[in-house]
Parts: structure tokens; C-alpha cells; sequence
């Protein structure tokens, strides 16, 4: 297991385990999302809008495959 933190750049891991972690992947699945839909945009925006950001930059380190983003009807 990777212990990581969307919220945080480079997932708050070091810069070893980040690059090592990227040069290793095939595939980047991101699924980590807030769903209340009650809460403030400063209670969600840590995950939903920057962890999405950092999981985007993860997966552009080395340029691999297109991502493919996924939403309630499914891939796309």
C-alpha cells in the first residue's frame, strides 16, 4: 500500500517515493471524492478540486497513458 495524501502536494510523499511511485505506474485510478452535498465548498475543495489537481499531476510526471475520467453514468 501507498500512504499518501490527496490533498497534499507530491501526495506528501518525499521526493524519492514520488518519483520512484510515477515511474512505476501504468494506470491511475482516482476515486477519492467528498459527496456531501451539504458541506461548504472549504470543507470539500481539499479533496474534490485539489486532490483531483495532484492526482492529475501525478499521472502527467511521465507522460503516460490519457486520462480517462470517470462520472455516475460510468467511463468516458
Amino acid at each position: 500500500p501507498v500512504l499518501g495524501d490527496v490533498t497534499c502536494p507530491k501526495l506528501n510523499l518525499s521526493d524519492g517515493d514520488y518519483a520512484e511511485l510515477s515511474a512505476r505506474m501504468d494506470v491511475v485510478i482516482h476515486g477519492a471524492a467528498s459527496t456531501n452535498l451539504f458541506a461548504r465548498p472549504s470543507t470539500i475543495d481539499p479533496v474534490n478540486f485539489n486532490g483531483t489537481a495532484h492526482m492529475i499531476e501525478f499521472a502527467a510526471v511521465h507522460r503516460g497513458p490519457e486520462p480517462v475520467v470517470a462520472d455516475e453514468d460510468g467511463l468516458t
